[in-house]
């Protein structure tokens, strides 16, 4: 039997998942360790734009400005959604602050939103900028590297809020590590699959 030990799903679904948080990286991490647990495809949208385009995101932006790097995140996002078979795709954190990738996502997968309220998103900002200065984690983003206090952060926060609040799905992420949140997800998932 060909393919008799290769790599199987634990469940088919019907249209991708996208994940969407306000921590880029952690979005990831979760994303990852979930499909890992149920088998799933995975893609992370920025790191098919930094693939596709031979460079980082941030030196995009950089070089060709926001434009620039919202037009490679739609590109970037509808091949994903192209793949198969359905998967979990990851949301870099201003994705969903383009109109256009709103409406795509929310037409065609399943948005599930990792919500964090501003004082925990404060908490973790803060934590990660400590973990970052002692080389113990990698840099932040520079629109949240220099936050020193939570009404700069506010911003931020309330920017993004739209999208957390169109999701399907919400897992609540204060107080979660990423093994938590990627467990609960996974199970949600494995919980679809079974009913």
């Amino acid at each position: 039997m060909d393919g008799y030990y290769d790599h199987h799903p634990l469940l088919d679904l019907d249209r991708p998942v996208t994940v969407y948080g306000l921590l880029t990286d952690e979005t990831r991490a979760v994303g990852y360790r979930a499909s890992s647990l149920c088998g799933l495809r995975f893609a992370d949208v920025t790191r098919l734009l930094e693939h596709r385009t031979g460079q980082s995101a941030e030196a995009l932006e950089v070089r060709e400005g926001a434009p620039a790097l919202r037009a490679e995140e739609w590109v970037s996002l509808r091949d994903a959604l192209a793949d198969r078979p359905h998967g979990i795709i990851t949301l870099g954190q201003a994705v969903l602050l383009d109109e256009p990738s709103l409406e795509l996502v929310r037409s065609r997968t399943t948005l599930v939103a990792l919500e964090l309220d501003l004082p925990s998103l404060f908490w973790r900002v803060r934590s990660r900028q400590e973990r970052a200065e002692r080389g113990a984690a990698a840099p932040l983003p520079d629109e949240l590297a220099e936050i020193t206090r939570i009404e700069e952060l506010r911003p931020y926060h309330e920017a993004r809020s739209r999208a957390l609040e169109t999701a399907q799905r919400r897992i609540p992420a204060r107080g979660r590590s990423v093994e938590q949140l990627a467990r609960s997800l996974a199970d949600w998932l494995l919980a679809l699959a079974t009913n």
